[in-house]
């Protein structure tokens, strides 16, 4: 929690911003955009079903780095899948600053 006299220093420097920098005030005050979660689902079922291609086809042609490739593309989504289910914000790009 801030104090008053940061809380009133964060509103001088924020009406610094808007009188000086409109721009860029209207940019840093929008929220960051986040993707629904159906769309990381689609995606973490993408990237499963890519990785088992990637297995197959490197089975069946003796590649074994695309095997280790896809394995790899494989579990890591279905990781990270049920690793983030707990977390909603886990979803949001990263703020760019």
């Amino acid at each position: 929690m801030l104090s008053r006299y940061e809380r009133r220093r964060l509103r001088e420097i924020e009406g610094w911003f808007e009188a000086n920098d409109p721009g860029l005030a209207a940019y840093v005050g929008t929220a960051p955009a986040k993707w629904p979660p159906d769309r990381w689902c689609l995606l973490t079922t993408a990237a499963v079903v890519v990785g088992v291609a990637l297995v197959l086809i490197g089975a069946v042609l003796g590649v074994p780095v695309l095997v280790f490739i896809g394995a790899c593309l494989g579990i890591g989504a279905v990781s990270w899948h049920y690793g983030s289910r707990g977390d909603p914000d886990s979803h949001e790009h990263p703020q760019t600053w």
